[in-house]
């Protein structure tokens, strides 16, 4: 093999790839990033064809990628399927690459099922593999002495030594099992470190335990608020296809995760104080005594804290949210304990698409309105960035809308379709339909499809699928339609002692009582009164040029901003306001003149359109301003 001696140039895994493939006992390999030209030449000599490809994130950044294969037949049927396309991780995709990478069917299946899962090879036998063996795989046994001889002699090219941890740079599912590992792997796959917390993998669907959840449309063992709340389809069974019923499959990842946490007090991370009792209760189902004690699950750093009665860990081992023990029944909270164990998936977090100076998905201009800071992603220090913890509070609060028509606050009308679409990031499956919510009491309707509501749950206000391609949903509207009560264009302003919406100096100048809000007591404010009027009067006006009479001339552009509160959109242009007998003028942004209709002079976006000059537009356009309150001009002082 004195032809193959230029491969301890390579890093070992190159290496050990390229022989694989060589012997024929890999059709194709693949390497993820771009090789150098020497690189390719030192594969070139053995015999391989070698191409270098793209792919896409779901941000269309470029990921280069290396294949190569004794047949060129291989390497340009996959550069066909998949150069130039973005990466997805659906069950499809698993198994399409793994017949090109030569991976026995079965375990291919089994791991799109149920990744991970005890296979009785040896650790050793394990980590000179590429794939996951399924348990007991006589395919993956009749090839193992092929991968032994090639790997030794890797080994001896290399002069036998390995560096880092083999096993868990292969399988990113393995990997520590300590706070990062709990953190992620409940969104990539919940069930891949079940085999890894005894009496966990044995949990079934069809167990008695499995009690039905309120709510539940699709009788997967999830409630419409849980759904929303874990990002899982509220009329699927099976979301994200790995045979697996949503509400068992989020059962046992919370099992696992509060399985694996930390006994005692930590500083940093969450943990678990056990707080057992002296007392048992029966299970009402399989008649098991289990202490009548608690769990109490503790996040220190965002100083959260949630307990569950041991009766409940015990359905929730058996795949039941659900539990109903002799003395304690009910379900476990799933927004606290995902608030807890997994606030974010950072795989969905999309970056915003303008201007986030500290990018935490949340917009330099929206953040004001949020109350979080444009300087620094975790405003509160918390752990958990801003943008992921608004998402939070956002998918909780739209969880428990009701779903019919109300007056007096907002509610939800789901429209599903006949068709399902794949999660871009993911690869689970969501109604290709949407959701209105509406709030009646700020006149704000709002629609969003299932897809979106999968990555807010997710903590990520971007989302694309199949149908819905590169979307946002935008936090500052959703916020103002789940929770306005009819006043949300109304910003607050510094100096206006009687909190009227005029800066004291303006009613000064405007004949006003800076301490007195209301001052024609019709019950409303001087400042939404005045602005109200001074809109209606805007409108009336004709359109000019006119030699005789107030006029105004409307100025649009190309362009437009949606407003941050209602999300309606609005011409970049202004207005210019005559008086051509008085020979004075001013101006109008159409922005301004949005949220004067709306009863405010200030508006969401203060570097683009500062507050408008009050006085200046009360004199052109002749309204007169008393200390009993505001009224509309007569058309003779309009003339």
């Amino acid at each position: 093999m004195n032809r193959f001696e230029r491969l301890d140039r390579l890093p070992f895994e190159l290496s050990y790839l390229a022989l694989l493939t060589r012997y024929r006992l890999k059709p194709l390999s693949r390497w993820e990033e771009a090789l150098s030209p020497r690189q390719i030449d030192i594969l070139s000599s053995l015999g391989l064809e070698v191409a270098e490809i793209d792919r896409m994130t779901l941000l269309n950044r470029r990921l280069p990628r290396v294949v190569f294969s004794v047949s060129g037949h291989y390497v340009d049927e996959f550069r066909r399927r998949f150069s130039g396309k973005r990466l997805k991780h659906s069950p499809r995709a698993t198994r399409v690459e793994g017949w090109f990478f030569g991976y026995p069917s079965c375990c291919v299946e089994q791991f799109t099922r149920k990744p991970y899962v005890p296979n009785g090879l040896s650790r050793d036998d394990q980590r000179i593999l590429f794939h996951w063996a399924c348990p007991d795989c006589n395919a993956t046994r009749s090839v193992l002495h092929g991968y032994r001889s090639i790997y030794n002699e890797c080994l001896r090219i290399h002069g036998g030594v390995v560096s880092g941890d083999v096993l868990s740079k292969r399988f990113p599912g393995l990997r520590d099992r300590g706070s990062q590992f709990r953190k992620a792997f409940p969104w990539a796959a919940s069930l891949a470190a079940l085999a890894l917390v005894p009496g966990l993998s044995g949990a079934l669907d069809g167990d008695p335990h499995c009690l039905p959840a309120p709510d539940d449309s699709d009788n997967d063992g999830l409630s419409f608020a849980e759904e929303l709340i874990l990002g899982r389809s509220v009329d699927m069974v099976d979301s994200d296809a790995n045979g697996i019923h949503d509400g068992i499959d989020e059962s046992l990842a919370l099992s696992s995760m509060i399985a694996n946490l930390p006994r005692e007090p930590r500083s940093d991370v969450p943990y678990a104080i056990e707080c057992p009792m002296y007392g048992q209760e029966q299970c009402s189902v399989c008649g098991e005594w289990i202490n009548m004690g608690f769990i109490q699950i503790i996040h220190p750093v965002r100083d959260l804290e949630v307990t569950v009665h041991y009766i409940g860990l015990h359905y929730l081992e058996h795949g039941s949210l659900g539990y109903d023990g002799s003395i304690n029944s009910g379900r476990v909270d799933v927004d606290f304990l995902k608030r807890i164990l997994f606030p974010e998936d950072p795989l969905h977090l999309i970056p915003a698409a303008m201007t986030d100076s500290d990018s935490d998905q949340l917009e330099d201009v929206e953040e004001p309105l949020l109350s979080t800071d444009p300087s620094e992603p975790d405003t509160d220090f918390d752990s958990l960035g801003d943008g992921a913890q608004v998402a939070e509070e956002l998918i909780a609060a739209l969880s428990v809308l009701p779903r019919e028509p109300r007056d007096n606050g907002p509610y939800l009308i789901e429209h599903p379709l006949r068709g399902f679409e794949t999660c871009d990031i993911c690869g689970e499956q969501m109604n290709m339909g949407s959701v209105e919510i509406v709030n009646p009491l700020e006149d704000i309707t709002l629609c969003l499809p299932y897809i979106a509501l999968h990555c807010l749950a997710h903590g990520s206000f971007g989302y694309s699928g199949e149908v819905h391609l590169f979307g946002r949903t935008l936090p500052t509207v959703l916020d103002v339609v789940l929770r306005g009560d009819g006043g949300a264009h109304r910003l607050s302003i510094e100096n206006d002692d009687d909190s009227d919406g005029l800066m004291n100096q303006e009613e000064l100048a405007l004949g006003l009582n800076p301490v007195v809000p209301d001052s024609d007591g019709d019950g409303i404010y001087d400042g939404p009164e005045l602005a109200f009027n001074l809109h209606r009067a805007v409108a009336e006006l004709p359109v000019g040029p006119l030699p005789d009479q107030k006029y105004v001339i409307h100025i649009g552009m190309d362009g437009v901003y949606q407003c941050l509160i209602c999300g309606e959109s609005i011409d970049m242009g202004f207005m210019e306001i005559v008086d051509p007998v008085a020979g004075k003028s001013t101006t109008l942004n159409y922005y301004n003149d949005h949220f004067m209709a709306h009863g405010s002079f200030s508006t969401d976006r203060p570097g683009l359109y500062p507050r408008q000059d009050i006085p200046e537009l009360v004199d052109i356009l002749g309204i007169t301003v008393t200390g009993n309150g505001n009224t509309l001009p007569s058309a003779a002082v309009l003339a």
